[in-house]
Parts: structure tokens; sequence; C-alpha cells
């Protein structure tokens, strides 16, 4: 189970879960020293 609080994301299920069954992570800089530096690759916007 993947805990998510993206609630604009449409793969979230509304209560905190992502129903994705593998989640893409990737980094947003090259000296990642923070989990502020990291970002969630599988975000898809609820339109």
């Amino acid at each position: 189970m993947i805990r998510c609080t993206v609630k604009n994301c449409k793969n979230n299920d509304k209560i905190n879960h992502c129903m994705l069954s593998e989640v893409r992570i990737g980094e947003m800089s090259h000296d990642t020293k923070f989990k502020s530096d990291t970002k969630c690759d599988s975000f898809e916007p609820e339109f």
C-alpha cells in the first residue's frame, strides 16, 4: 500500500492511498539530500 496525500492526483483514492501498483519517484536535483528534493513522476492531475 502506498500512502499519498496529494488529493488532486487522479491516482489517489481520496483516503490517502495511491491506486497504482507501481510508482516512479525522481529527483529534482543531482545533489539530493532532503525529502523536498524528490518528486513523484507518477502524478497525474485530476481535472
